[in-house]
């Protein structure tokens, strides 16, 4: 069954920008996980086999030091989307990190970046932290449209 961002109900955050350029080429960076830290001085580190059912080891650099995660992906459709989960900071509930590319006209491609934190009970304490990490994403989404913007113009 093909993955419908529409029908995921795990999502709490939603960013999404559109970059100029072609799927397979967004995609071939997204997927380049040993590579992460060319485009975005945020996701430091991504290390693993990056295939459905298998699984990574994540860091992200935040403001208030280095995450690590450890996370299985559960969903992989190449060209598409890819999708990580595992045991958030938040005890009994999970984390649902999604990377969606979705072809538009005039040659560009809307970049989605959504997560959320699913489970037992949601804490106030849990929805700030799903508003702080909006913002993250809306920054690492701004670096990726730059670094591939840029990377076109020098092709």
């Amino acid at each position: 069954m093909m993955y419908q961002l529409d029908d995921d109900d795990k999502i709490k955050i939603l960013t999404s920008i559109e970059i100029k350029g072609r799927v397979s080429d967004i995609w071939e960076v997204l997927t380049d996980v040993g590579h992460w830290d060319k485009w975005s001085k945020h996701i430091a580190v991504v290390a693993g086999k990056f295939e459905k059912d298998e699984s990574i080891k994540v860091r992200f650099n935040t403001p208030e030091g280095k995450v690590h995660f450890d996370r299985k992906l559960v969903i992989f459709e190449p060209q598409r989307v890819f999708c990580w989960e595992g045991e958030s900071m938040f005890p009994g509930l999970k984390d649902h990190h999604i990377f969606y590319l979705e072809e538009k006209d005039g040659g560009k491609v809307r970049f989605v970046q959504a997560d959320g934190f699913h489970g037992t009970e949601r804490s106030h304490e849990v929805v700030l932290v799903e508003e702080q990490l909006k913002g993250l994403y809306d920054v690492i989404n701004a670096e990726l449209k730059d670094y591939m913007e840029k990377r076109s113009t020098a092709i």
